[in-house]
């Protein structure tokens, strides 16, 4: 969940901007002396922009827009970056086109960024939004996990969107959460989504599958379960619920 997006002036820390959910931490005011002050150690002491940081159960994700505005996006930790980042980047573009100049002058009154506000709604609410809208693509996908899940080799199984948000859970949360996270930390590092990873759990492995440009699955197996056959599972499930997405698209 998106909690906070917040606008603000890299040199001076002046808020520009701010819309915030029903939950209220602290005051804007604070918010962005707090970001501001993030910002400028990160420039100050490692000579880098600050691209996302966690804070218990919270992550702050900045987005530059040029030399002088910085957006900020206050979300659970559970929220996958490349959401966050894929949302952030649709409002740096629109700022750029329609608003920069205003940006740059403001002193921060909101009724100067007239329409900004529904926009900004309009990414919130999009950020936690599904990405299967169709009931009959998501039941047969979900069958299909169901009976895959069935499989002796097979423990736990989630359908997650590409941004990171899960479609279809049959996953334990901290398998699922293991599962984002090394997502995000793959696309953070080589800037796309993976096409497989392996990864070791305990006595069993999960295996991360990109089905098309849009979904990811992840798969628990057994540990008695072959790597080379757990492969081999996943690819099958992945052309089936394909064919199911293509078919009744």
């Amino acid at each position: 969940m998106i909690y906070s997006i917040l606008i603000f002036n890299k040199k001076t820390g002046l808020n520009l901007y701010s819309k915030s959910s029903s939950i209220q931490f602290v005051s804007d005011v604070l918010l962005s002396g707090f970001y501001s002050a993030l910002f400028t150690f990160s420039q100050n002491i490692f000579h880098e922009d600050l691209e996302d940081i966690e804070f218990g159960p919270y992550r702050i994700v900045f987005e530059s827009v040029g030399n002088q505005i910085m957006l900020v996006c206050l979300s659970d930790i559970t929220d996958s970056v490349i959401n966050i980042r894929k949302n952030l980047i649709k409002l740096r573009t629109i700022i750029k086109s329609e608003y920069k100049e205003l940006f740059e002058s403001s002193e921060g009154f909101l009724n100067e960024f007239e329409g900004l506000e529904e926009i900004v709604d309009k990414i919130m609410l999009e950020s936690s939004e599904k990405e299967i809208q169709d009931d009959l693509k998501k039941k047969k996908c979900a069958n299909l996990i169901d009976e895959f899940i069935s499989c002796n080799e097979v423990l736990n199984c989630a359908l997650i969107s590409i941004t990171g948000i899960p479609l279809i859970n049959g996953m334990k949360k901290e398998l699922l959460e293991i599962s984002i996270k090394q997502m995000d930390a793959f696309w953070k590092f080589k800037n796309k989504v993976l096409d497989q990873m392996i990864l070791f759990y305990e006595d069993k492995y999960i295996i991360l599958y990109k089905i098309d440009s849009n979904f990811v699955i992840s798969v628990l197996f057994q540990n008695k379960t072959p790597v080379g056959f757990g492969c081999l599972l996943i690819k099958e499930i992945s052309k089936n619920i394909s064919m199911v997405l293509k078919v009744h698209s």
